[in-house]
């Protein structure tokens, strides 16, 4: 009889256990859960946060305004020359951007709208010619300052600069090659020459980097980049950057690689 009470007090502590274990498993896996929640909810916040900072980002790198009077400096029968108020990083709010100027005419009762690339954004006169125009034709003409936020990075040294791109967010095609045209556009010395500062680079589809070597030091120079598809270049990216000034007081000579 003693020996039956006592297996049964075993099974019964067995069994016991068998329910705590469970239990146990059952409070381990809603803590497991939980966690895995937790983890969730702060991933989702973090990501929210990263998104706020980067719609901040772009709503102070945003420019300030347009390029200021506009104004029409040459009229001819089928182009129109127009000019505006130089700007700089004060307007931009960063170092790369591109200028385009949109123009609408009405032309045999139709209305089109156009849009053209401007490459004379940092003289101190900037201009645009409008070519190929239909004679006696009433043009309403704007321009669009645009911020194509990172697409060129650069590292200035005194004698070099080093410049870094991605491909376009946006391709018409597979990307063949790069053009990259260069110049400088002032210089701390105003004695210096920077006639011979100028040239244009070509790079494989492959190639997102390029080090221009031979720069005067405290020089500010202009880069015009632009992706090439089977269809021809698509919009570019200007952008410019300062070298640093050296204790040198010899010109380096020119040299790219």
């Amino acid at each position: 009889m003693k020996e039956e009470e006592k297996k049964e007090k075993e099974k019964k502590r067995r069994r016991e256990e068998k329910k705590n274990t469970k239990k146990k498993g059952l409070i381990d896996e809603g803590k497991e859960k939980t966690n895995k929640e937790k983890g969730k909810d702060a991933k989702k916040v973090e990501e929210k946060g990263r998104r706020e900072e980067r719609r901040e980002k772009r709503r102070k790198e945003k420019p300030i305004h347009s390029p200021r009077r506009l104004e029409v400096v040459d009229v001819q029968s089928k182009q129109v020359t127009i000019r505006w108020e130089p700007f700089g990083y004060n307007v931009t709010r960063c170092h790369s951007y591109n200028l385009t100027v949109q123009y609408r005419s009405r032309v045999a009762g139709k209305n089109e709208t156009r849009e053209e690339v401007c490459y004379d954004t940092l003289g101190r006169d900037p201009q645009h010619t409008i070519h190929n125009l239909t004679p006696y034709t009433n043009l309403s003409v704007k321009l669009v300052l645009k911020n194509p936020e990172g697409s060129i990075q650069g590292s200035a040294y005194e004698e070099k600069m080093i410049l870094k791109w991605r491909e376009p967010a946006q391709t018409y095609g597979i990307i063949t090659q790069y053009e990259i045209s260069f110049k400088a556009v002032s210089s701390f010395d105003p004695e210096l020459d920077l006639s011979n500062q100028s040239g244009k680079v070509l790079k494989h589809a492959n190639e997102t980097s390029h080090i221009f070597l031979g720069l005067y030091p405290g020089s500010t120079y202009s880069f015009t980049l632009r992706a090439s598809t089977a269809k021809g270049y698509g919009p570019p990216v200007i952008t410019q950057f300062t070298t640093k000034i050296s204790g040198q007081s010899q010109a380096p000579s020119h040299h790219i690689l």
